[in-house]
């Protein structure tokens, strides 16, 4: 198995960063920063689930309930 790569997860992270950078003007900002951040967070979960079967750890659903509290 190849070294999992991070560099989605740098870019959208970079992208969030530069989002928040000022405080939204309308609410149709302030949704967009909300929904970059789902999708970040949908990006850092699917980079470290990689990096854990990489290193050979059983990533299972019911992991994601835990981590998350859904």
């Amino acid at each position: 198995m190849n070294k999992p790569r991070l560099d989605n997860y740098s870019k959208v992270l970079q992208k969030l960063d530069e989002a928040m950078a000022r405080p939204p003007s309308s609410l149709l900002e302030r949704d967009g920063i909300i929904q970059r951040f789902e999708y970040c967070l949908e990006i850092a979960w699917n980079s470290a689930k990689k990096v854990l079967e990489y290193h050979e750890y059983k990533v299972e659903p019911r992991t994601v309930d835990f981590i998350f509290g859904s």
